[in-house]
């Protein structure tokens, strides 16, 4: 298990999260599609309760909601980053994170 903290966007019970396209949560995702979440703090500390859910690189739409619901919530510092990784080169892909129906139902 490798607990990493992202960047994310909720819409209508899915969480997206933004990454390099290279990136190891991109070859995880590839590798295996289960994940288990939990709120953390900036250090990646757990906060809350785990909860199991399925990931998977989002489709072109989602990719592209994703992104309008990444720049209202993080604005300036989101246009930031994207500039920043433009200059490196490094391309974004969008990762959507699905809960089970029993696990949607607990929260």
């Amino acid at each position: 298990m490798v607990q990493t903290p992202v960047w994310f966007v909720l819409d209508e019970g899915v969480i997206y999260v933004r990454t390099d396209k290279n990136s190891g949560k991109v070859k995880r995702v590839r590798n295996n599609p289960n994940v288990r979440i939990t709120p953390c703090n900036i250090r990646g500390r757990p906060k809350g309760e785990w909860i199991d859910g399925t990931i998977q690189i989002a489709n072109e739409n989602e990719s592209k909601h994703a992104k309008q619901l990444f720049n209202q919530k993080y604005g300036l510092r989101g246009k930031m980053l994207g500039i920043m990784y433009k200059l490196r080169k490094i391309e974004f892909v969008v990762l959507s994170i699905h809960f089970s129906s029993d696990e949607t139902s607990r929260r």
